[in-house]
């Protein structure tokens, strides 16, 4: 059963606004000669005037870092004729690019003229698109791509240089901008403002949270938009288990193989100076409203569930609209905005919400009790959405998805359709609602939450609820709802974190040709089985007498189906079939195959690599644990497999078989399995589940593909070099990245 309500808690604790300063702090504090601004256009309005700058905000590094090293930035400034908010001015994060003309326009003028007063658009942040020399691939990169390359310089680095994270510069950035403004009208005999709101979508809705962070003085209010990814390590882990893997909107991370630190302790220690999360002590008197889409492509519905309850702590209670049927290219919210800084620059009382969450077997309930007391506002309208996944293989509410055969990006068709709630009641000052909703029984996920429109300053503004699964309730993936209650990331009895750096002493030839008896026996008993009884698939057994899985079947009740070319025994579930890689998930939905595995075993002496491959294309059967035979003589950094196109599929007896380590590390990788070990006789690679070593916080606990290679087994096999010069080899068939 999956529930996932959505929701919003209110409380009146503040914290002190004391903290110690970090490497952020730091870097944004320093002075820089550079900074400076000179004024480029003046356009006069009947109702305004708008004020076009160009400032530079730093030197980031000199010329030997990047082929940007001085940033600047466009600035757009309104001023209204008749400024009777003078005190409050707002300054909206934007993107860009260092190629754009000169912009001629405010996107927030219209908010400077319904509020009468100022409001500032900041342009190129980051200073984009430029090239870092160190990239070997001297890649012209902007976005995701930037970020995602000084991760990678500060985790390859260990840590070193703080300075080389992308969102120094860019919180510094927006610093100087506030800087600027104050200079700027200070000059203009204009009333210069005491304080900021601040606010920018995606990469400047982060930049949002760092800047209300490092100038809490003057940033009294922050609206970071489509940009709740905070607590990052949690947050990530959800998001893999939920979908099985990474959304295609990371790429650029995986591409630099940032998740590789996930749960690393430097990870750690870079989330300390850019995640919010870290800074929630600067935000004890910062009114926060975040503005998000329910069908983000990059965050979940119930990415608050990782730090809500902190925020509220911190804040004295923050504020959220999640608006339906949009995703990360957010809509719609410019209403709320208004009226959300029109409360803030008049100190009006913000909303005030509380709510319980309860579920039994067949229902979920939401408690909600506003609170209208002290001045706060009445709710006008008080409102639910509803919404289902798509299908029951992932818990997926993303509005576009990847289309797993094509490859292309697709929409995901999530609807969030208004629903009734139950008003319970008037006391006094309070008014309480009830949400009840049916959980699904059929697999698929449900997700939920409130909506209260109140009555704001001049306009209407929106305060959205939003409620997660349970914390006892682990996500589960790849697989469809069952009275199974077990997370798929059950881990075995007496686990410990240095299991993987043991396996090598576990090697132990029971029926198996090798050593691979005790190596499953040894992973089995660390990150444990989710089918009862277990279930494996094995083909190229021979007789059974001597496979990778006879001591699991006879020994341990597991079930499962093998295959061979020259055996059929239907007594162990044998049968003889010729497997290809054309014909493999056939012949799996033949003998009726669940789609989810605990183990697959491949031993083809051939094309196993392309079978596999196969396999893993079609999306329809997955295993947590793969063992699959390579071939230990091509060297680690060759990306090679054999061509399986050739006059003859089947093994000659030569070196000429199978696929190298780095190239069945890199399909593995590609499609979410991580390679933990390689046995001593060079024959058989294991790969897990990358969710599974997330969940076990041990990832960063992996080998290198070098590291992992056999380079010498302990028996040698004295297989002829191939001399048939038009069997081939297939170089780089999944990119290693």
């Amino acid at each position: 059963m999956y529930f996932i309500g959505l929701s919003c808690i209110v409380a009146f604790i503040i914290i002190s606004n004391n903290c110690l300063a970090t490497p952020l702090d730091d870097y944004v504090n320093t002075p820089d000669p550079m900074f400076s601004w000179k004024r480029l256009q003046t356009y006069p309005f009947p109702t305004y005037t708008l004020f076009i700058m160009n400032m530079t905000s730093q030197r980031w590094f000199d010329d030997s870092f990047s082929s940007q090293p001085i940033w600047w930035h466009y600035i757009a400034i309104t001023v209204p004729k008749n400024i009777r908010r003078y005190k409050t001015a707002f300054l909206m994060i934007s993107s860009g690019d260092n190629t754009d003309p000169v912009p001629t326009s405010n996107p927030m003028t219209y908010l400077a003229i319904s509020s009468s007063s100022v409001t500032a658009t900041i342009w190129q942040i980051p200073n984009q698109p430029f090239q870092f020399w160190a990239d070997p691939l001297k890649k012209l990169r902007e976005e995701d791509a930037l970020i995602a390359w000084t991760w990678k310089q500060y985790l390859d680095t260990n840590g070193m240089d703080p300075r080389v994270l992308l969102r120094f510069p860019m919180t510094k950035a927006v610093v100087r901008a506030m800087d600027t403004i104050e200079q700027f009208l200070l000059q203009e005999r204009i009333t210069v403002p005491q304080e900021f709101v601040v606010g920018g979508a995606s990469k400047r809705g982060w930049t949002t949270w760092t800047t209300a962070a490092v100038d809490n003085t003057r940033v009294v209010a922050a609206v970071p938009i489509v940009m709740d990814l905070l607590n990052i390590r949690s947050n990530m882990m959800s998001h893999y288990r939920s979908l099985g893997g990474w959304t295609f909107v990371f790429d650029d991370y995986y591409e630099m193989n940032i998740t590789r630190y996930m749960d690393s302790p430097l990870m750690d220690k870079l989330s300390e100076m850019v995640d919010p999360y870290s800074y929630f002590d600067r935000y004890s008197k910062t009114k926060i409203f975040q503005l998000q889409g329910a069908g983000d492509e990059f965050f979940f519905p119930d990415s608050e569930d990782f730090f809500w309850n902190e925020l509220q702590v911190a804040t004295g209670g923050s504020h959220l609209r999640r608006i339906p049927n949009t995703g990360h290219s957010i809509r719609g919210y410019e209403e709320s905005l208004s009226s959300f800084y029109l409360s803030v620059a008049d100190r009006i009382p913000l909303p005030s919400m509380k709510w319980t969450r309860t579920m039994n077997g067949t229902h979920g309930f939401i408690h909600v009790t506003i609170d209208f007391s002290s001045g706060k506002p009445k709710p006008a309208t008080v409102s639910a959405y509803q919404a289902r996944t798509s299908d029951t293989l992932r818990r997926d509410f993303r509005q576009a998805k990847v289309d797993q055969t094509t490859g292309n990006i697709v929409a995901n068709p999530i609807v969030w359709a208004n629903t009734g709630v139950q008003f319970q009641g008037q006391s006094g000052t309070t008014a309480s609602y009830l949400l009840t909703v049916s959980i699904p029984t059929d697999g698929y996920w449900l997700a939920t939450f409130i909506q209260a429109t109140f009555d704001g300053r001049q306009v209407s503004w929106l305060l959205f609820l939003t409620w997660s699964c349970q914390n006892n309730q682990k996500l589960r993936v790849l697989t469809r709802n069952t009275s199974n209650t077990q997370s798929i990331f059950k881990t075995g009895p007496g686990i410990h974190s240095s299991w993987l750096r043991q396996i090598h002493q576990h090697e132990q030839k029971i029926y198996s040709q090798n050593g691979e008896d005790g190596i499953l026996l040894w992973i089995f008993a660390n990150i444990g089985t989710v089918n009862y009884p277990p279930r494996f698939v094995e083909f190229g057994t021979e007789n059974g007498d001597e496979c990778n899985t006879r001591f699991l079947r006879e020994q341990l009740g597991w079930q499962g189906l093998m295959m061979d070319g020259n055996y059929e025994i239907p007594g162990i579930n044998l049968y003889k079939e010729n497997v290809t890689s054309k014909n493999i998930n056939e012949l799996l939905a033949k003998y009726q195959t669940p789609s989810l595995l605990d183990l697959l075993s491949i031993d083809l002496d051939f094309d196993d690599y392309f079978v596999w491959k196969s396999i893993l294309q079609a999306n329809r059967f997955h295993a947590r644990v793969v063992i699959i035979e390579y071939n230990y003589a091509i060297p680690p950094n060759e990306n090679r497999v054999v061509d399986p196109n050739q006059d003859s599929r089947r093994w000659t007896g030569t070196m000429h078989f199978g696929a190298g380590i780095l190239a069945m590390a890199a399909l593995g990788r590609a499609y979410n399995y991580t390679l933990i070990y390689a046995d001593k006789m060079g024959v058989n690679l294991f790969f897990i589940q990358t969710s599974i070593l997330i969940e076990q916080n041990i990832l960063h606990k992996v080998r290198s593909v070098e590291q992992i290679h056999v380079p010498k087994p302990i028996v040698y096999w004295n297989h002829p070099q191939e001399r048939d010069e038009t069997r081939r080899w297939i170089w780089n068939d999944t990119v290693w990245k």
